[in-house]
């Protein structure tokens, strides 16, 4: 190793250190928001609970998140231990799993260089590296997961994923059959474990090492290799598999089992293969124009709307980016410091959104598409008036808690004019969840029960409106109406 690239090693991650520093620091001044930060720490019993069999089975059931993460919730006890809910330790949590994401980052594009372009060698490929962490490291879409504290299990994740497939890749340096290669491929697959205890979002990292193996690295068995040896390779990627899928169906059955804050768990069924196609051509497409364009970022994007308009955009937007993707992978070897083209933005501006609940709660407000999801809008207005009581604003508190109100019943009066009573009623449980209903609402709850063909869950809706309000003549003909489709 030359002289230069000893000091390039020395100052490269100091630089990326300081760099990292620099942008996020701000984040150690942030404070809680009501967006999860509540469910997931200040009010979150698995972690102020006295251990007990009953506390470890909850860790592990999924209930608390709707997700098996049972590793991020030991990580975010043993914290807790360390530093309470004080917000600035939280997030200089995030800060630090973010640096150190960030370094690992560094260490295995420095180490797939060296293997998938080694032409490249030296101080070139370094300096290419370290680029390409900087830009990953400080881009916008970075900000959520530093300055959100609920977002720590996404750097947590990630540290368990770069450190697992430097090891992985250390191990396929090694010499074939020595303890040195079996330590570093059960290095990677622990990491890798840890990584699916910590977020499902790891869930497809096995397919990643295959992916690897058969592109990068060509190390899968070659055409007309004996079974032994497909059946060794495929073994080895069965251990990185399993306890993916294993992860990956506790949280769907718990997702199935237990909808909490959603009305109704969506059935596989409900999700056709053609919205399923469009789905996948809305990630990659979403993907390349929120790296270069990471614009009007806040955790309330609207929900995926399948028309033909979309359609033809997204296939647009995702050719583009096979086509960028090919033409960067067949010039690997040709051009190999052109890694990415990343165009940086200003993430302290992004990370500024996350710095209070009412700068939050703004920011999304803000935002061009905020009305087209009605729950969640109304969601966050509650939200929003919930923190304004806390802190001591009722008049301000009250204004929000009538939008939140006007947002539910101007959708639900869409619903109407379908007429989707199925909606509305949907619609009508988060007003009654959130802000409780008038008579006048009840009663209409009735008569949409009713249209629905649900009268005996009509009837106990209309007494009670007819209790309210005794001289409604209208909901006593309901309620009449109601109970006579009951008794049929």
């Amino acid at each position: 190793m030359t002289l230069h690239r000893k000091r390039f090693l020395l100052v490269g991650p100091a630089s990326l250190a300081l760099l990292v520093a620099g942008v996020f620091a701000p984040v150690l001044g942030f404070g809680f928001v009501r967006w999860d930060d509540d469910i997931n720490l200040t009010q979150n019993p698995l972690l102020t609970e006295p251990w007990s069999w009953s506390l470890a089975g909850k860790l592990f059931d999924a209930g608390q998140a709707l997700r098996f993460k049972p590793v991020h919730w030991l990580v975010d006890r043993a914290f807790h231990g360390l530093v309470g809910f004080d917000p600035a330790g939280w997030h200089a949590l995030n800060l630090a799993l973010h640096l150190v994401a960030t370094l690992l980052f560094f260490a295995v594009l420095r180490r797939l260089l060296a293997r998938v372009a080694p032409e490249a060698g030296g101080v070139r490929a370094d300096a290419a590296a370290g680029l390409v962490a900087a830009l990953w490291a400080v881009h916008p879409l970075r900000a959520e997961t530093v300055a959100w504290a609920t977002a720590s299990p996404y750097p947590l994740t990630a540290v368990w994923l770069l450190g697992s497939f430097g090891c992985y890749l250390a191990a396929n340096e090694s010499a074939a059959g020595t303890g040195r290669r079996r330590a570093w491929f059960v290095a990677a697959w622990l990491l890798a474990v840890a990584a699916y205890g910590t977020y499902p979002i790891a869930a497809t990292y096995g397919l990643w090492l295959i992916a690897v193996d058969v592109w990068w690295l060509r190390i899968g068995p070659a055409r007309g290799a004996p079974a032994h040896a497909w059946f060794a390779w495929a073994g080895k990627h069965a251990a990185f598999l399993a306890p993916a899928a294993a992860a990956t169906a506790v949280t769907l059955a718990t997702r199935l089992a237990q909808p909490g804050i959603f009305t109704e768990a969506p059935t596989l069924d409900s999700v056709g293969l053609p919205l399923r196609a469009a789905m996948a051509l809305a990630t990659l497409a979403d993907f390349v124009v929120r790296f270069v364009r990471p614009i009007d970022l806040t955790p309330n994007l609207p929900a995926f709307a399948l028309d033909g308009a979309t359609l033809v955009r997204l296939a647009l937007l995702a050719g583009a980016a096979v086509a960028v993707l090919a033409w960067s992978w067949a010039r690997r070897r040709t051009q190999p410091r052109l890694a990415l083209v990343v165009v940086g933005f200003a993430a302290r501006r992004q990370a500024e959104i996350w710095r209070d609940s009412g700068t939050l709660f703004a920011a999304m407000e803000r935002h061009p598409h905020f009305k087209d999801n009605a729950r969640q809008a109304g969601h966050v207005y509650v939200l929003w008036a919930r923190d304004e009581a806390a802190r001591g604003h009722p008049r301000r508190a009250a204004e929000l808690f009538g939008r939140a109100r006007a947002t539910y019943l101007d959708a639900i009066k869409a619903a109407l004019a379908r007429p989707d009573y199925d909606e509305a009623l949907s619609l009508l449980t988060h007003i009654e969840h959130h802000l409780g209903l008038t008579p006048d609402l009840r009663r209409e709850k009735g008569a949409w029960l009713l249209h629905a063909g649900r009268p005996a869950e009509a009837v106990p809706e209309l007494r009670a409106a007819v209790a309210a309000m005794p001289a409604d003549a209208r909901a006593q003909a309901l309620l009449a109406e109601a109970e006579a489709g009951a008794a049929r």
